[in-house]
């Protein structure tokens, strides 16, 4: 593992070292979560959305999309499933059948955002419920995107419709991003406005002050739950 991806932020360590503490003193509360099912029209919706963010990242930034791993299986989804209560979360299946993660934790498709495999999402999710003073949507939430720093993009299990928000340990708050569909065809606007693209590493590179304008359109726009 590369050094750079072992550097957790002061606040994340911290946490950890709480969870230390406490585990034991707060034992783990099972959940039950909603069947979240789509309709055709809905289905249909977020796979033309997934499917032209894929031509967007093989457009502009082909090294990057050579390292995403090919989607989740059923086997996957139904570790998935099991570990999520039972529930049947259609958008978030749809979401690692897109793809399962990536090659490295230092891939990313949003500025530090690297997507998670439902392996790595789960032992996440496992370990925060275990953070004392972690609030309860983040409790109750799985991460599809790492920021390298213990933060990152979360759909609310709770949801019956599931919604993308942005939450940090050291700052909570929940900045939201719409459905995961509006959130893919986000995240495709900004390779083919060629607000990103990929360095010599094939790491994104991207024009900050055109990223953040154009974010800042899409908020304006997006759904909120």
């Amino acid at each position: 593992m590369a050094g750079s991806e072992m550097k957790l932020s002061a606040n994340y360590l911290i946490a950890f070292a709480w969870a230390i503490v406490f585990t034991g003193c707060h034992p783990f509360e099972a959940k039950t979560y909603p069947n979240v099912e789509m309709s055709a029209a809905e289905s249909s919706q977020l796979k033309d959305a997934l499917d032209r963010l894929d031509r967007a990242i093989n457009a502009a930034a082909p090294s990057i999309a050579a390292q995403l791993h090919a989607g989740a299986d059923e086997a996957q989804i139904a570790h998935l499933r099991s570990a999520l209560g039972g529930a049947v979360n259609q958008p978030l299946e749809e979401w690692f059948a897109w793809h399962n993660g990536a090659k490295s934790r230092m891939v990313s498709i949003l500025p530090l955002a690297a997507p998670l495999s439902i392996d790595a999402a789960l032992e996440d999710r496992n370990f925060i419920r275990k953070v004392p003073l972690v609030s309860e949507t983040r409790r109750n939430s799985l991460k599809i995107l790492d920021d390298f720093a213990g933060d990152g993009y979360f759909i609310d299990l709770r949801s019956g419709t599931p919604f993308v928000f942005y939450d940090m340990l050291e700052d909570p708050g929940e900045g939201y991003f719409g459905t995961l569909t509006e959130f893919a065809n986000f995240i495709a606007d900004c390779f083919e406005a060629d607000v990103f693209s990929a360095d010599e590493s094939g790491f994104l590179d991207y024009d900050e002050d055109l990223y953040y304008q154009l974010e800042s359109v899409y908020f304006e726009r997006a759904s909120r739950p």
